[in-house]
């Protein structure tokens, strides 16, 4: 059973020098075969609390570019995979420094300074001018609109025939959203008391603010007799609710043109700025000749950070490296020569492991089968060091339970379908594509057994989209009841009765128990076999076996029960025992004699007294003085 437990595990010394760090920790991390032991945990210096910093800082502008491409609706190009990206990187080196097998640390200090912090910073640059910008633009559109508004105004309106007040009089005009023109209204008019003239011309054409948000405005012409504190009231009321509110020129078309001229500028300007942002942007998430494209960016960013972070736990003993590390016995060779091919003088030597360290980890090889299934267990915990590994049995018990809660032949053939084809169709396709099924494919052998079981319980509860299948004739006569034993499954006469759902769920729950009992018997036995494995005789007679016979005495029980009940004829009346009752009585009337119960009477009265004492685990001789059982029961009880 070797195969079911997780990789043997060795310590190891590795020793390295200090010039060839970047190249060895880089040949490591591309086996992934290695976990180190932090060594070097109370010592950090200076130079590594600034690296981490600068790890954390082009993280940071990663992050926001990435989040400026999309607000700026950049394409995304697919996503590479390690082999394209540790390619691309290659590429980058040879172009640029003549060679491929660059240091790590040198281009990680190029990729920072030419691209990280000269495009972050050119990029936040220009979108806060565009920010602006577009601020100035709708301003001055608003601006203008308002002056073209008071124009017609005073073109078609006689002021002195109107309001009798003279044409010199002051005059402001407010751009005010729909929704606050009247309470604007209504303020200024309790404010000049009445002694003040509005009129309201509301703007065709929305303003679109960022999002496609539309806001609808209203200008408003506010005419007044000059005074002392007028101007000062009136703009204070206005800077509450108004975008924009400017005094009306004596002569508007003039001012008119000015701002239509400053809005043609600044439209100009705002355009190039956005052109130079979305230009910069798309060859950076794309990539050119001369940059590598965002996504190889992030990643050797993030490789680069925990290489740092796996060689400060290390310890530098002057020129040289030694790092302590767990690796497989069975990747052992090929550490060596993965080491070897970059530096002859590097060493990898077996270590003894002392007490102080901590226990070896969890090595088990997955693949796209065992992979789903691996994390589910994952979940609920991780297995130790040579266990057992659960997910294993998980291949078939967690499908199989899927099946049980969700048989249908329908529902469980579309599932099984989609399987099929996800199995079938290329990850790649379905990412050009966009498909929201390339979510699905890593769980696509997961999917096969669940499509499977589910067809297979569907059949035994002879449903299809909740529908009743009539594969077989049924062995139901009216006359003389079931007269034969359907061939599989459930008769599909059920379905036609009142009392089926009573029946289906009555035999669903059942079955459910049956099979938690298998589950939980599986587990402790699997703990029992690891303790053997493990050399623990103490472990294995005071925990497994208390738990062994606490499981069969009531779970175990209780499923025993319900077998003895289906394979036992029972007359119609009276009524068949409930398994339910039997079972509460043998902890609430343990030493009575049952009078309606499965199992005949003085069978049941001697079960439910051994059961009983099992399930305790132990019985002292005090407490069984103290019992009001008889001799006969207080002498089982003390030898059990």
């Amino acid at each position: 059973m070797s195969f079911l437990r997780s990789e043997e595990m060795s310590l190891y010394k590795l020793i390295f020098e200090y010039n060839n760090r970047w190249n060895t920790m880089e040949c490591v991390g591309q086996l992934s075969a290695l976990q180190f032991v932090p060594v070097n945990q109370n010592h950090s210096s200076r130079a590594e609390q600034a690296l981490i910093s600068r790890f954390n800082e082009c993280e940071k502008m990663v992050h926001l570019l990435s989040q400026t491409a999309r607000e700026f609706s950049i394409e995304q190009p697919p996503p590479l995979d390690y082999f394209e990206l540790t390619a691309e990187l290659e590429n980058y080196s040879q172009e640029f420094y003549q060679s491929a097998n660059v240091d790590s640390n040198s281009l990680f200090e190029h990729i920072e300074g030419e691209q990280l912090k000269r495009t972050a910073d050119a990029i936040q640059r220009n979108c806060a001018n565009l920010a602006e910008l577009t601020d100035n633009s709708i301003a001055l559109s608003l601006y203008c609109k308002a002056l073209k508004v008071a124009d017609e105004m005073f073109v078609n309106v006689n002021m002195k025939d109107w309001t009798g007040i003279d044409i010199k009089a002051g005059r402001i005009m407010a751009v005010v959203r729909r929704e606050f023109t009247f309470p604007l209204q209504r303020l200024l008019f309790r404010t000049m008391k009445g002694n003040v003239l509005i009129s309201v011309e509301c703007l065709p054409d929305p303003i679109i603010k960022s999002g496609d948000r539309k806001e609808y405005k209203d200008v408003m012409l506010i005419m007044f007799k000059e005074g002392v504190n007028i101007n000062e009231r009136i703009s204070k009321a206005c800077s509450a609710y108004a975008d924009l509110y400017f005094e009306v020129p004596a002569d508007i078309k003039p001012a008119l043109e000015e701002k239509q001229m400053r809005l043609k500028d600044v439209n100009l300007t705002k355009d190039s700025t956005e052109k130079f942002i979305v230009n910069t942007l798309t060859n950076l998430v794309n990539g050119t000749k001369s940059n590598i494209r965002l996504q190889t960016i992030k990643y050797f960013v993030e490789k680069f950070k925990k290489l740092n972070l796996t060689l400060n736990q290390m310890v530098l003993c002057g020129s040289v490296y030694e790092g302590l590390c767990w690796c497989s016995v069975k990747d052992e060779q090929k550490v060596i020569n993965k080491l070897k091919e970059s530096s002859k003088t590097n060493r990898f030597v077996k270590v003894p492991i002392k007490p102080e360290y901590p226990p070896p980890p969890t090595a088990i090889r997955q693949n796209q089968f065992l992979d789903p299934f691996q994390s589910i267990v994952s979940t609920y915990g991780i297995p130790s060091y040579q266990e057992i590994n659960p997910a294993y049995f998980t291949i078939i018990t967690f499908p199989f339970l899927f099946g049980v809660m969700f048989g249908d032949v329908l529902h469980g053939s579309i599932i099984l379908f989609v399987a099929v084809y996800l199995i079938w169709a290329n990850k790649d396709t379905m990412a050009v594509t966009n498909s929201l099924l390339v979510y699905l494919w890593p769980y696509r052998y997961m999917l096969l057994l669940l499509g499977f079981f589910s067809v297979y319980c569907g059949f035994v509860y002879n449903e299809a989209g909740s529908l009743p299948l009539t594969m077989f004739e049924t062995c139901f006569k009216k006359d003389s009841g079931f007269t034969c034993t359907y061939p599989f499954g459930f008769d599909s006469i059920w379905k036609t009765g009142s009392n089926e759902l009573t029946f289906v769920n009555s035999y669903k729950m059942k079955l459910s128990v049956i099979i938690a009992c298998l589950h939980l018997v599986l587990g402790v036995i699997l703990k029992g076999i690891d303790c053997l494995y493990r050399r623990r005789p103490s472990d294995f007679f005071f925990e497994f076996v208390p738990e062994l016979l606490f499981t069969l005495s009531i779970v175990g029980y209780l499923a025993f029960l319900i077998v003895y009940k289906w394979l036992t004829r029972w007359s119609q009346s009276p009524p068949p025992p409930s398994v339910l009752a039997t079972v509460i009585d043998t902890f609430l009337k343990p030493f009575e004699k049952p009078e309606d119960s499965i199992l005949p009477s003085n069978t049941q009265y001697l079960v439910n007294t051994v059961l009983l004492c099992k399930a305790k685990g132990y019985c002292r001789h005090r407490h069984c003085l103290g019992c009001v059982a008889p001799s006969r029961q207080a002498y089982l009880c003390c030898v059990l």
